[in-house]
């Protein structure tokens, strides 16, 4: 409790500094930044259900990151992002069995679990450590690093390894995956990706939930294709992720200089007894207006999702739960507005059309400095409540959450 407090006073009275470290010689730099944020929360569970123990609950979180840069005259780069987190425990039965293996699939020799008790959790873990060897026309990258191949924002069928949640506000450290990628420049505005990310077995004895060594049944490889064709920028994507065959495709531009497009799709083929295949597709439409309100509306068609919640608890009685979305068919529709330089406003609400649940989410941001930050964020969801151990609808299984978050960057 101590230690809680002494960190969110040290982040409120912190003033505003440069980069700590930098130095440069010859042809080569070095520098070090740093990201530290607290979070207090407070949540209102749903009732009669053996999901959680209490009605109300307060939550906290503190987050300590050190960053690294390493520019090695032309051609290299290396790049680390490492992660102390300590937070509070959630107080739901399914947090409690199976503690750790919500987190990012990567090898545990980079996670230390320092501190797990029933009411707190401590954690250190390299999050990103790459390094880049390339030139203009070509750079490969390799290690642990965030890959992404989304091209909607909500939902993002095509972004297979630790995506964002649609609610997710804050997206600027997007976790690492240990992987090797390679970039080749076909013209200005044409490339070639290939790109090779590790699997990994289950180990809930484990730091972080997985095992050290890597599982090559479960590894990735995938190509991608980018090419312009009118306003607009396709991708073909081929390849494996874990245990399906993947082909797919993804478009973003924008129509009649107006209203933005974007969309991703893959048919996933299921190459193991428990996987299942199905088509992922999401198409989304935007539009910024001169006085910075920004619209986007998704749609999303969850193929590997379930047909209907009785067959969801039937997966969950035998182990077999899939992780993700639940549903089928999922619309997500959101605003942003710029109130002034210093305030900005988020909202967005996601429909289930399976179980026909909702969550509504919104976000109010508050520039305090150039290097610090407060965000107020607000959950309240809509669906039929669980009863015991039984799901009635997706949303309505989350509870409602209120939290204050302190950001700054040195």
């Amino acid at each position: 409790m101590t230690c809680r407090w002494c960190l969110v006073i040290l982040l409120f009275v912190a003033q505003p500094v440069q980069a700590f470290y930098h130095t440069s010689w010859q042809e080569t730099d070095f520098e070090l930044r740093g990201f530290a944020d607290a979070a207090l929360g407070m949540s209102r569970n749903p009732v009669d259900n053996g999901f959680y123990q209490d009605r109300h609950e307060t939550f906290w979180s503190g987050d300590g990151r050190l960053l690294v840069d390493f520019h090695g005259g032309e051609h290299l780069f290396i790049n680390a992002n490492i992660l102390e987190r300590v937070s509070s425990t959630p107080s739901t039965a399914l947090a409690r069995t199976t503690p750790r293996l919500l987190e990012v699939e990567r090898s545990s020799l980079l996670s230390w679990l320092q501190h797990d008790t029933v009411n707190s959790r401590a954690s250190a873990s390299v999050d990103v450590l790459k390094l880049h060897w390339g030139d203009e026309d070509k750079e490969m990258i390799i290690g642990r690093q965030p890959i992404s191949m989304a091209t909607t924002f909500y939902f993002s069928p095509n972004d297979f390894f630790a995506p964002f949640g649609a609610q997710t506000f804050f997206r600027v450290y997007k976790p690492g995956v240990d992987g090797l990628r390679f970039e080749k420049r076909i013209s200005s505005l044409s490339q070639l990706s290939i790109i090779g990310v590790l699997g990994y077995a289950v180990d809930s004895d484990s730091d972080n939930g997985w095992q050290q060594s890597p599982d090559f049944d479960r590894s990735s490889l995938l190509g991608r294709l980018t090419i312009p064709v009118g306003e607009m920028e396709w991708s073909l994507l081929l390849g494996t992720v874990k245990e399906h065959s993947i082909v797919g495709f993804s478009f973003q531009g924008e129509i009649l200089s107006w209203l933005g497009v974007r969309s991703e799709f893959h048919y996933g083929a299921a190459e193991a007894g428990m996987e299942k295949s199905g088509l992922e597709f999401c198409i989304g439409l935007e539009h910024r207006f001169s006085n910075s309100l920004h619209l986007t509306f998704e749609q999303y068609h969850h193929g590997r999702g379930y047909e209907n919640i009785e067959s969801v608890n039937r997966d969950a009685e035998l182990g077999t739960l899939r992780s993700g979305y639940l549903g089928k068919d999922y619309t997500g529709a959101g605003l942003s507005y710029e109130f002034s330089p210093l305030w900005n406003g988020q909202l967005v609400v996601l429909q289930n059309w399976t179980d026909e649940s909702r969550l509504f989410s919104c976000n109010l941001l508050r520039s305090l400095t150039d290097e610090s930050e407060l965000s107020l964020s607000l959950s309240v969801t809509q669906g039929d409540r669980p009863e015991g151990f039984t799901l009635s609808s997706e949303f309505g299984t989350y509870p409602d959450t209120a939290a204050f978050e302190y950001r700054f960057y040195f």
